[in-house]
């Protein structure tokens, strides 16, 4: 998401530049062709002499504004702005259903974040049940601003021959039906709730493919081919790791399905499928439920029978039955979810947020 805030923000009007707390990760690439600079710090704990290359970053540049992306980010721009009088305006993109799910030091850095939140200009969270568990935590509601994740409708839209391409990719007829989960092999997304989704709908007579594209989706995890082979989907499931292309494999899915336990905000995987006119089944996780509206399945999370059950109504609607149903979950997003509304948002914001500090700005939107 940031990358695409960063690409629909106006660089005539903005003075962009990117900083990376640890390495330029899979988005450097990006980031460097839009023409924006990019730091990468490489700082990999926590410690007072490390965090004074990014005050002395700060300082080399003198900002007007600093916008920070997630937790670590979060609190280390706002201790190293400390006193500067530059506005910090945070960005979460976490739900917190279960505190204790997270790494010791990440549950650290969240409640640190409390008090800290009250020194911010504003908080941005792209989910209205993140912003408030996190003020039940004690971050400051009077900093809330929810602003969706925004998603480009030229960019992922329905293709027939995406289809196509997708059934010849994966070595399965084009008859084939194929229900995909796309996101990065970790705890919070339950992989082992989609697999077990997947048996269940096999079971039931239903003719499938389940497609897994992410990180760590691929035969070398270890732990995921012994969870495919213990459910016996070793001939059903076919895994693509992380992919540059998402906006060609999307639109040829029939279904996308979200099976996370916890800790989702506004999931982008859901918002580009819609925008690729595919229907979407889905947990009840962070703000999945309120993005889907009536255009997809609603189920808890952990409970896979729950997930399969909404996995079948979808295949037994037949294509044409998917079809409208897809339609609908694309008019949503542009309704609602689109790029180009969701950067007006964040302009809007950075203009106020200067304004209110008697900066000067220049913004037009």
């Amino acid at each position: 998401m940031l990358c695409k805030l960063l690409g629909a923000l106006d660089q005539k009007f903005f003075d962009l530049r990117v900083v990376s707390l640890l390495d330029e990760g899979t988005q450097g690439v990006h980031i460097r062709s839009l023409g924006i600079p990019l730091d990468v710090l490489e700082l990999r704990k926590y410690t007072p002499w490390r965090l004074l290359r990014l005050t002395r970053l700060f300082r080399r540049h003198q900002p007007t504004l600093v916008q920070s992306w997630m937790y670590h980010a979060n609190v280390a721009a706002s201790l190293t702005t400390m006193g500067s009088g530059v506005p910090v305006v945070w960005n979460i993109r976490h739900s917190l259903d279960n505190l204790n799910a997270e790494k010791p030091i990440t549950q650290a850095v969240i409640r640190f974040g409390a008090p800290l939140s009250r020194t911010t200009a504003a908080i941005v969270y792209n989910s209205k049940r993140s912003a408030e568990q996190h003020e039940r935590l004690g971050y400051e509601p009077g900093r809330r601003i929810v602003i969706p994740n925004g998603f480009d409708l030229a960019q992922f839209q329905p293709s027939a021959e995406a289809k196509k391409r997708l059934r010849a990719l994966l070595g399965i007829p084009e008859s084939g039906l194929v229900i995909g989960l796309v996101a990065r092999c970790h705890p919070m997304k339950d992989p082992q709730n989609f697999l077990a989704a997947a048996r269940q709908v096999l079971d039931s007579k239903r003719e499938a493919h389940f497609l897994m594209v992410g990180t760590g989706m691929e035969r070398t995890n270890a732990m995921l081919t012994r969870m495919i082979s213990e459910t016996g989907l070793e001939d059903r499931v076919h895994l693509l790791g992380e992919r540059g292309d998402i906006q060609d494999l999307v639109p040829g899915l029939d279904v996308v399905a979200l099976a996370s336990s916890h800790g989702e905000g506004f999931p982008n995987a859901i918002g580009e499928a819609m925008a690729s006119g595919v229907p979407c089944a889905v947990t009840d996780v962070g703000d999945a439920g309120w993005l889907v509206g009536d255009t997809g399945r609603v189920v808890p999370p952990k409970n896979p029978e729950a997930l399969a059950g909404a996995l079948i109504n979808l295949i037994d609607m037949g294509d044409a039955g998917r079809l409208t149903l897809g339609m609908a979950a694309r008019q949503r997003v542009a309704e609602r979810f689109s790029l180009d509304a969701v950067s007006r948002e964040y302009a809007a914001l950075y203009d106020e947020v200067a304004r209110e500090r008697g900066l000067r700005c220049h913004v037009r939107h």
